[in-house]
C-alpha cells in the first residue's frame, strides 16, 4: 500500500512538471505562430516564472523574453505611421533585457553530465544586438519627462551591455551614440541623486568627450563623496592625463592655496610657464601665491607681468590694487599704536600714499568691468579711508543698483 501511494505521489510531482513546463512550451508557441498570439502567451509563461518547477530553466526566461521582444516588435511596426507607443517601447526593451540576461545564466550551466551546451545565447545575442537605440532613446524620454532615475536606468542599461559575457565585442563603445549615452546617463544620474553611479559613466568617456565638463563634474563628485584627498588625486591624475586641461590645472592650484600647500602650487605653476609664456592666468596665480605669502613686491612683479601679456587683464590690475591696499592698511594700523602725533602722522601719510596707488588700479578695473563688486568693495572702501565722500557715494550708488 505504501508503495502505491509513494509511487502515484512520484506520478502527481512528475504531471505537476510536466504541466508547468507545457505552460512554458504553449507561451513559446503562442508568440511564435502566425498570428502571434502575445497576450495570451504572456498569461502563461508570467506564473511559470516564479513557480518551482519552471524557475530554474532556461527556455522559461527565454521565452519571457521572446514575448517582450515580439511586444517590442509590434510597437516598432506601429512607428512607420507615427503611432507607436514610445514608454511601451522602452519598458519591453528592458524587460526583454532583464529576461534574455537571466535566461543566458541559465543556458550556460552544465547539464547532467557536466555538459555546456546553450540552446538561446545566440539567439539572446541576435535580439539584444537591436536594443542600444531603443534604451538611448528611451532614456532620452525618461530625461525629458523629468524622471531622472528612471532616465539613468535606461541609458545604464545600454551602458554595461559591453559587459555582460555573451555580448563582449558586440557593442561599439567608440560608437557616438554609446559616449552619449555614459555623458547623459550621467547628468540623470546627477540629477537623481545617484553621483556615484554617475561618476562610473563620466569615468569612461572622461578624455573621449567633452573633457573638461567631464573632469569637473567628477572633481566635484569626489570632492563631496570622496573627500579633499580624493579630489586632489583625481585632479593630479586628470592633468596628467591631459596636461592641457585648464579645469584641472586651475583646480589643484587652488587646492593646493587653500591647503596652504604654496610650494606645491608653485611647483605647477611654473611647470606651466615653461609651457606657455604667454599665459597671464599662470602670471595672475604666481601673483596670488606671493601675496598669500605676504611677499607683496614679488606679487606685484607677477601681476605686472600678466598684465604686460595682456593689457586687458583686469584681474591684474586688481591683484596690484590689492597689493598697495593691503600694504596701506598693515601702515595705517601700526600707526594706530604710536603716541607720538607727529610720528602717526608721518606714517598715517604713508599709508594714504598707498591708499592713492590702489585706487589708480582699481579705477582702471572699474572702467573695464564696471560691475565687478568685488572692485566696487575695494574702491568704497579705498574712497572712505582717503574721504572722498563724491567718489564714495557714487561707488554706493552703483553698488545699490545691482
Amino acid at each position: 500500500m505504501k508503495k502505491t501511494v509513494f509511487i502515484g505521489m512520484l506520478l502527481l510531482a512528475a504531471n505537476a512538471v510536466f504541466a508547468q513546463k507545457s505552460n512554458v512550451n504553449s507561451a513559446y508557441t503562442l508568440a511564435t505562430i502566425v498570428p502571434a498570439d502575445l497576450n495570451g502567451a504572456k498569461a502563461k509563461i508570467e506564473p511559470a516564472l516564479t513557480n518551482p518547477e519552471t524557475q530554474n530553466w532556461a527556455k522559461t526566461w527565454f521565452t519571457a523574453g521572446l514575448v517582450s521582444e515580439k511586444f517590442l516588435e509590434e510597437e516598432q511596426k506601429k512607428a512607420v505611421s507615427e503611432s507607436d507607443d514610445k514608454n511601451a517601447r522602452g519598458e519591453y526593451t528592458i524587460q526583454a533585457y532583464d529576461y534574455f540576461a537571466k535566461a543566458y545564466d541559465l543556458d550556460i550551466l552544465p547539464n547532467e553530465k557536466g555538459q555546456v551546451k546553450p540552446k538561446f545565447t545566440k539567439q539572446i545575442v541576435t535580439f539584444m544586438k537591436t536594443y542600444p537605440a531603443e534604451l538611448f532613446n528611451y532614456g532620452i524620454l525618461l530625461y525629458q519627462n523629468k524622471d531622472f532615475s528612471g532616465s539613468f536606468d535606461a541609458f545604464n542599461k545600454y551602458i554595461k551591455m559591453p559587459q555582460l559575457p555573451f555580448m563582449q565585442g558586440e557593442i561599439n563603445t567608440a560608437d557616438s551614440m554609446y559616449i552619449w549615452a555614459c555623458y547623459y546617463g550621467a547628468d540623470a544620474a546627477i540629477k537623481a541623486e545617484r553621483k556615484a553611479e554617475a561618476a562610473e559613466c563620466l569615468e569612461i568617456i572622461k578624455d573621449k568627450y567633452q573633457t573638461e565638463t567631464c573632469y569637473q563634474l567628477l572633481a566635484n563628485i569626489y570632492k563631496e563623496t570622496k573627500g579633499e584627498e580624493a579630489y586632489a588625486k583625481f585632479l593630479k591624475d586628470a592633468l596628467k592625463a591631459n596636461p592641457e586641461s585648464q579645469f584641472a590645472l586651475y583646480s589643484l592650484i587652488g587646492y593646493y592655496i587653500e591647503s596652504k600647500k604654496m610650494d606645491e602650487a608653485s611647483k605647477i605653476l611654473d611647470e606651466a610657464i615653461q609651457k606657455d609664456a604667454k599665459n597671464p592666468i599662470f602670471y595672475y596665480l604666481k601673483g596670488t601665491l606671493s601675496l598669500e605669502s605676504n611677499d607683496n613686491e614679488g606679487a606685484i612683479a607677477n601681476f605686472e607681468k600678466a598684465i604686460a601679456n595682456d593689457p586687458s587683464f583686469t584681474d591684474g590690475y586688481l591683484g596690484i590694487g590689492k597689493c598697495y591696499f593691503f600694504k596701506g592698511k598693515e601702515i595705517e594700523d601700526a600707526a594706530d599704536n604710536i603716541k607720538d602725533y607727529k610720528s602717526r602722522n608721518a606714517e598715517l601719510e604713508k599709508a594714504k600714499a598707498q591708499y592713492e596707488k590702489a585706487a589708480t588700479y582699481f579705477e582702471k578695473v572699474h572702467v573695464q568691468k564696471p560691475d565687478n563688486k568685488e572692485n566696487l568693495r575695494y574702491l568704497k572702501n579705498i574712497y572712505y579711508r582717503l574721504r572722498k565722500d563724491a567718489e564714495y557715494d557714487k561707488i554706493d550708488a552703483e553698488m545699490k543698483a545691482l
